[in-house]
């Protein structure tokens, strides 16, 4: 007889697995541009150059990441929604957090 007593972790750890962190996100995509803080491309880690962006919020942010935005490419052809959202995530709670409206 077979002992099938994992098959329930298994399936909650496999959706987890799928999903990449947002760090990992970043590095593979975005971190060729904002870790350089070239002109035009907010760094992360600059709570100055992410305040204003964080306060558009979110939603404003994933339509900028997944669309494109003056020379930022689009990544909505690449990445789902989830992983650009926590993409930005890793990098707006490296960059002083969501802004207060």
């Amino acid at each position: 007889m077979r002992n099938t007593s994992f098959l329930p972790a298994l399936l909650i750890i496999l959706p987890l697995a799928a999903t990449a962190s947002g760090e990992t996100i970043y590095e593979k995509h975005c971190a060729q541009c904002h870790s350089k803080g070239d002109v035009n491309v907010p760094q992360i880690g600059s709570v100055e150059q992410w305040k204003f962006r964080s306060g558009y919020g979110p939603k404003s942010l994933l339509y900028s990441v997944k669309n494109g935005h003056n020379i930022m490419p689009s990544h909505g052809d690449v990445l789902k929604d989830e992983d650009m959202s926590a993409a930005i995530d890793y990098i707006v709670s490296k960059s002083g957090g969501w802004a207060k409206k």
